[in-house]
């Protein structure tokens, strides 16, 4: 069953196509990505399976389940709720909460009393913030940062802020976790320790991935799909060896010409 289905999705700003007709489809449990040139489409993308934007026309499904359509979309903390998770390309950690107030402010949606509860602090909200302590230190154990749990996240090195971010989407429970540059500002050594990271995020959580990426090492080593916009249009969805073979991939990448797919952006259609 695939988790995730583009079904001829579009979005325009105006006279812009920011993403022409688009079918793609994410398995259960596959990890994906999807690639292109600046100003491709894929943030766009993301955007629309996060109900940040509604499509212009098509449909995304989500789960067997429809999610968005022409003009409407559930919006975003909804799709949270069904198990879509989320990281951005610029860090959003809260800087002067401490690292495990930003995890344990991930289990918001799933804390299971009211505000009565809060409010009282009854058995039910002792029992279920004692719950949210555990599973928060459990992900922080985990993940190696337990010893750093108390000081504020703005204080982490630059690597770990983005471990903690991958750390605090896990707590929401996701079925499908959405990575937005993952490795963007990153040494060779922390990008190295990031990639191993969502190997193992996808095997021991058994969640599927799908992840914008510039590091096409990354992107070749870990994925099992990959695909590929240029221009709002979908220009292959394969296997990375042959994604690399592809020789309008190639010309999008180096800038050469290629009619096809100059025609392709054009009038707003698939060449895949």
């Amino acid at each position: 069953m695939n988790v995730l289905e583009f079904k001829e999705a579009t979005i325009r700003f105006g006279g812009l196509t920011a993403v022409a007709p688009l079918s793609f489809a994410v398995p259960r449990g596959q990890l994906a990505a999807i690639i292109g040139p600046n100003g491709a489409g894929k943030t766009t993308v993301f955007n629309l399976i996060t109900g940040v934007y509604a499509p212009t026309g098509g449909e995304i499904w989500f789960e067997g389940e429809r999610i968005a359509s022409a003009g409407k979309s559930l919006a975003p903390h909804k799709l949270a709720h069904k198990g879509l998770a989320r990281t951005f390309q610029n860090i959003r950690l809260f800087g002067d909460l401490s690292v495990e107030d930003n995890v344990r402010c991930a289990f918001a949606g799933r804390a299971g009393y009211g505000l009565a509860s809060a409010l009282l602090r009854d058995g039910k909200q002792a029992r279920q913030e004692a719950w949210i302590a555990e599973e928060t230190a459990e992900l922080l154990k985990l993940f190696g940062l337990a010893e750093r749990a108390h000081i504020q996240a703005r204080n982490l090195p630059y690597g770990d802020q983005r471990q903690l971010e991958i750390v605090r989407a896990l707590a929401t429970k996701p079925k499908l976790l959405l990575l937005d540059e993952p490795t963007s500002g990153m040494n060779p050594t922390e990008t190295e320790t990031v990639t191993r990271l969502i190997r193992s995020v996808r095997d021991q959580f058994d969640i599927s991935v799908l992840l914008i990426e510039h590091h096409m090492s990354l992107v070749m080593g870990i994925c099992e799909r990959v695909v590929v916009l240029d221009g709002g249009v979908l220009l292959a969805d394969d296997v990375p060896q042959a994604v690399q073979n592809n020789p309008h991939v190639v010309a999008a990448y180096l800038g050469e010409p290629d009619p096809e797919l100059d025609e392709a952006i054009e009038h707003g259609h698939a060449i895949a």
